[in-house]
Parts: structure tokens; sequence; C-alpha cells
């Protein structure tokens, strides 16, 4: 503790700044008066800080601690007991901070899964193997927290946030062997994982996507690659996947190759892969599966959930880049090769643009009908959308309908001898829209579909 009163004095903050402090929080509306606010400017801060100063001012925070790049937050961000550090000594406070009052387990082995797509099944898989077995297993990523067989929380996140994700370890981490988390790139750029140290690390797959967050693809991949930081090992990479493993050309293990499960979902190739990371991620911390243990395994919800309906069969998948729907319909040829393909799929709105065409070009290339639908029009108009998506398209055998239940709906009765891949959303419970969350789910919506 004197270290870290050397600490605060050394940043300019009163040596007794503590003295009543007994967490960490990142939400204004969620602060305590034992709680230290750490809050970091955005870029554009004159709209920050009005946005920031109105939730500041009514929330019970004990210390605010602001991450501000220039002089003008000082004199316009006039709030009770409040410091501002540069970005560098904010971390740095933030970091020691988290491990005074949420500390990692010692005993933890913790592994991150990295990818532009497979992160979540990946995980799963080893969620599964772990909680079958009935050793401990936390889990961490898009389908929630979960602990064993048993979601304890939401975050409605890939990643959480930097002091969410310490207090999930705190708490749930003590009762467990092992943790497998998601590390998206976004955590790693935003230092989400500060602090962390991986027991092993695993890389399924690397294909364009959040270029409206990244300068560039050189630039998400190596954000990627500095995964390697954190850990002493190499990146875990299937043998299927041998041009990513020659792309990252350092501290790779290549993981062995498995035979597929029984069951639809391990006939596609990316599965496969996934799975391969998943038990080279476990091997890499002493742990092995015989190949008779994988047959239980279940596909993760909302990928490659396979229903059928007569002579139909409706593929739902989280498929939301160009590489993962090209991959998919190319596996849904291989696999049903007498039935015609349809897609249906969109595009989230205020997010990378270039993407779009490109999927509309993975769509045309590989199925006989496209549906372009919404997926989170979020701010933009959806009809929009859909012409970025267009000039993509190689053929005139789509549709363009708005609504997504509609778009199933009419691809449901007009192909009666099909495979119709419903794409991008997956387990998703809701559509973002306008600011608001909308109920709405793929497969409630084709449970109705089915049932009318």
């Amino acid at each position: 503790m004197n270290k870290l009163k050397q600490s605060l004095k050394d940043m300019g903050l009163p040596a007794d700044a503590l003295e009543k402090i007994h967490g960490i929080e990142w939400r204004a509306q969620a602060a305590k008066p034992t709680d230290v606010l750490f809050y970091r400017l955005g870029a554009t801060e004159k709209e920050s800080i009005e946005n920031f100063k109105k939730r500041a001012e009514n929330s019970n925070y004990g210390l605010l601690i602001v991450a501000s790049k220039t002089s003008f937050a000082l004199n316009s961000l006039k709030l009770r007991n409040c410091y501002f550090l540069s970005e560098e000594q904010f971390f740095e406070l933030r970091l020691k901070l988290a491990d005074v009052f949420y500390p990692v387990p010692a005993n933890l082995k913790i592994i991150a899964v990295t990818g532009t797509n497979g992160k979540t099944t990946t995980v799963d898989i080893i969620r599964q193997l772990l909680a079958a077995e009935g050793a401990g297993v936390l889990t961490i990523g898009t389908l929630g927290v979960c602990l064993n067989d048993k979601k304890v929380k939401d975050f409605n996140l890939t990643s959480p946030d930097f002091i969410d994700l310490r207090k999930v370890l705190f708490e749930y981490g003590r009762e467990v062997e092992v943790c497998a988390l998601e590390a998206s790139s976004h955590a790693i750029a935003q230092n989400r994982l500060s602090g962390l140290s991986f027991a092993s690390i695993g890389w399924t797959s690397f294909s364009q996507d959040h270029l409206d967050y990244h300068s560039s693809l050189e630039e998400y991949f190596e954000v990627k690659k500095s995964l390697l930081n954190h850990s002493k090992k190499s990146f875990v990479v299937s043998r299927r996947a041998g041009a990513l493993a020659d792309q990252i050309g350092e501290r790779v293990s290549l993981a062995k190759k498995a035979s597929p499960p029984s069951g639809d979902f391990f006939k596609s190739e990316f599965n496969m892969v996934n799975l391969e990371v998943a038990l080279g991620c476990l091997e890499d911390i002493g742990i092995v599966f015989e190949p008779e243990e994988l047959d239980r395994l279940q596909p993760p919800p909302g990928r490659f959930n396979v229903i059928k309906d007569g002579a139909r069969v409706f593929i739902i998948d989280f498929a939301h880049t160009p590489n993962a729907l090209e991959n998919i319909c190319k596996e849904l040829r291989a696999s049903f090769p007498a039935k015609k393909l349809v897609a249906i799929f969109g595009c989230g709105g205020n997010r990378d643009r270039s993407k779009r065409p490109l999927m509309g070009k993975a769509a045309g290339d590989n199925a006989d009908f496209v549906v372009l639908t919404s997926d989170n029009p979020r701010f933009e108009d959806p009809e929009k959308i859909l012409l970025d998506i267009e000039p993509g398209l190689s053929h005139e055998r789509y549709w363009k309908i708005v609504d997504r239940e509609a778009a199933i709906k009419k691809a449901a009765e007009t192909f009666s001898d099909a495979v119709i891949l419903i794409a991008g959303k997956g387990h998703e419970e809701g559509i973002e829209m306008n600011g608001e969350k909308l109920p709405y789910s793929d497969r409630k919506a084709l449970e109705r579909i089915i049932n009318k």
C-alpha cells in the first residue's frame, strides 16, 4: 500500500485519496461513494465532456479519475474530487487498483482465443468439454459469462470492459481451474486485457472486418498478433489454416489434426478448425481428450444450427463477414449438393461500409438466390445499407426485404426444397435500431413461420 501511495503522489494525487475507496467502476451511474470512477475522454473532447459532465454530476462516485489528451478538459470540466491524468498514468493507476481490489486468482489458467471468425465456437467447445468432465470452467465472450453450464452474466459484448472483466475473474475465477475468453481486436487495442497473463492463446482465422475502427487490415492483424505480449506460449493455429500460420510467421504451434465428431456441425471445415484450436489450447495447459469424448459436443447457440422442415433445411448462423459467409455457403453446397441454396443476410449499420459489397459478392457467387434484409441498422437507413450491398451481387436473382422476419417468411414460402441460410445474427435476441434494441430472434421468427 505504501508503494501505491507513492504512485498517487507521483501522479499528483493526494496520498490519502484512497482512504475510503474499496472498488473501481467505469460506469458513472453504477459508481458508489466507495468507488473510484475511471473515465477516458473521447477524441472529440468538447462533445465527450458535455455528455460525461451530465452523467458525472448525477453519479455517487467517491473519486473521479479522467484521462484527457488536451488541456481543454482541465478548464471546462469542474467536478468534485476529480483528477486528470495522462492516458499512460490513467491505465497504470487503473491496473494497480484492479490488482488491489480484484486480484486474478493465482492458480487460474486463462486461455485467450482471437480470430475474425470462430472465437465463440472455440471458447464454447472448451467450456463443453471441461464442464462434461466436471472440471470447473469459466467462459467470457459473445454468449455471456458462463460458469460451467450456467450463464451468470451477460455484458452483450464480445469482450467486456477492463473493470468488468477483472471483477468477473475475481468473483468466479476462484471457483474454477480454467477460464477461456474471447479476445477481440477492440479489447486488445483498448487495453481491456491489461495485466492478464495467458496460459494459452489460440487464433482461429483472419479476414476483413472492423475497418471502421482499425485504420487498415495490416493494423487489425498486428493488434491481434500483439496478444503474444500476454503469453510465454505460441499461438495455437489449426493445420487446416496453414495460410494464417504462415502470415503470423513467429511463435506458432500447429494443433494436432482431429477426426470429425458425429453430427452435421463438424462436417464444415471451419468448425473443424475451431475444434482443433480448442483442443490445442487445452493440450497447452495439460488437458487431453480422446476422440470418442468429442461426440457429445453440441453446436453453440446461433452457430450452424440446423432446423429441418420437410424438404427444407434452415441454417441459422452468426456469419457476418465476407469470409465467413463465403465459407458457410461453400460448406452448405458440399453438404447438400442436390438442393438450391438461398442466403438471407444484411450488414450492420454504422460499421465498416467497405465490406458491404464484399458480403454481396460472397453470397452472389455462392448461393442460387439471395435475400438482402436488415441486420442491426443502428442509426443508418436500412434501405441504404441494402443499396451498399447490392453492387457486389454477381446475378439478379435476389430480393430486398428490409423486415427480417418477412424476408425469412417469403423465402420459406417460395423455396419448398432448398437449404435456406439465415446469416448474421445467430444467437442475438434483438435488432439495434435508432438507439433501441427491439426484441427479435432468428430462431423464434423461424419457429413462428414453420408453425404457421
